[in-house]
């Protein structure tokens, strides 16, 4: 008796505990039902976007696009000297500050200038980078209105402390959205030279830089950012006899802006009749060796095969600024209707990543040089 009388009054309470919980829980419901009746459906939707605000789906997280680093490319790029003697000529090519090669260094025999560089694409200037030491001092300005005023951070940069064997980073007070910008430079001697730039703002992610672009992808449009030149004349017909009474009949010419130097990518995309594959068109790019005619065509004047638009990736190198020339050969003597090349376009992506080129790799210390020779194992 003594030990079922303990047992049987913890059952009872345990009994009411539980009893007291589920009339609890009924309370609170019929209270919230009572609540959400006596409360106005604009309170109600309220208090659900705030929850919404407080945690969203992850999936509406990862909805945007993450801004990453990216660089921003020159488009245009001219510089005049200041001062009492702007109007003497400049030695320098300030192409060679945005060439990615740090032992091609602009100098100006000692004259201050002021380079203006106009962007690809407008973009939000945040810093800039200076590879290596220079002997002056560096400001960039923006446009305000009708008038260049300074941006914080990146005005009478001095150069000259800076470390000599890699880039350096300047940070601009705040993000400025510019189309174009300033580069005033002041040389402390005739000797003093800038080796390279960089210019950065914030851009998409890498699934959306022009770097990861597909080739394929040209088929149906272009990436922001990218270049795109078209040729003339748009129709060409390329055939034995043609060729014959004028040597240069298959030849389109497009006119580039841009300098090559800032293109990481090239494409040429064209529409062809006659052949099945670019690969089978025989062309020259600027004089450079003839390639292609891998396939001929073969079907009969009246059976011409219609390969639709191609996308063909050719080397940056390839290219230059001003005019460009494609030439088309013949490539069945025994054709005399040929193929047709029409509505041509060059397509170039810049490099929005900032890799490391040949120069500044060669810039290297040898005790940098020295400590990944030893990480792979080779004796210095």
């Amino acid at each position: 008796m003594d030990f079922e009388a303990p047992k049987s009054r913890w059952w009872w309470m345990l009994v009411f505990l539980v009893s007291g919980l589920a009339l609890g829980c009924r309370k609170d419901t019929a209270a919230g039902a009572a609540l959400r009746e006596a409360t106005p459906p604009e309170t109600q939707s309220d208090s659900q976007e705030a929850a919404s605000r407080e945690g969203p789906h992850p999936s509406q997280r990862l909805a945007g696009v993450s801004p990453v680093p990216i660089k921003l490319v020159p488009r245009q790029i001219s510089a005049v000297a200041m001062g009492g003697d702007s109007q003497r000529a400049l030695h320098g090519d300030p192409w060679s500050l945005f060439d990615g090669d740090a032992t091609k260094a602009f100098g100006t025999e000692g004259q201050p200038v002021r380079v203006t560089v106009k962007l690809a694409e407008k973009g939000a200037l945040d810093g800039m980078t200076v590879y290596g030491r220079a002997e002056g001092s560096l400001s960039i300005l923006t446009e305000v209105g009708s008038e260049l005023a300074p941006v914080a951070g990146l005005s009478e940069l001095n150069l000259r402390d800076v470390s000599a064997d890699r880039s350096n980073r300047f940070s601009a007070a705040s993000p400025k959205d510019a189309e174009a910008v300033v580069l005033e430079w002041h040389p402390d001697h005739p000797g003093a030279s800038l080796a390279e730039l960089e210019l950065w703002g914030t851009g998409e992610s890498s699934a959306a830089r022009p770097d990861q672009f597909r080739a394929d992808q040209l088929l149906t449009g272009i990436p922001r950012g990218a270049i795109e030149a078209a040729g003339l004349p748009r129709d060409v017909s390329v055939s034995r006899p043609e060729a014959a009474a004028d040597p240069r009949s298959g030849t389109v010419r497009v006119e580039l802006e841009n300098d090559p130097r800032t293109l990481v990518r090239a494409f040429l995309v064209y529409e062809l009749v006659g052949l099945t594959h670019w690969s089978a068109a025989v062309r020259e790019i600027n004089g450079q060796p003839a390639r292609g005619g891998a396939r001929l065509a073969t079907a009969a004047a009246s059976e011409k095969p219609v390969a639709g638009v191609q996308v063909e990736e050719i080397a940056a190198a390839w290219l230059r600024r001003g005019t460009n020339e494609f030439h088309f050969r013949p490539v069945n003597d025994d054709d005399p209707v040929g193929y047709r090349v029409i509505d041509l376009r060059v397509i170039g992506l810049p490099d929005t990543v900032g890799r490391l080129r040949s120069g500044q790799v060669r810039s290297a210390t040898e005790a940098e040089f020295n400590a990944l020779k030893a990480l792979v194992g080779i004796s210095p």
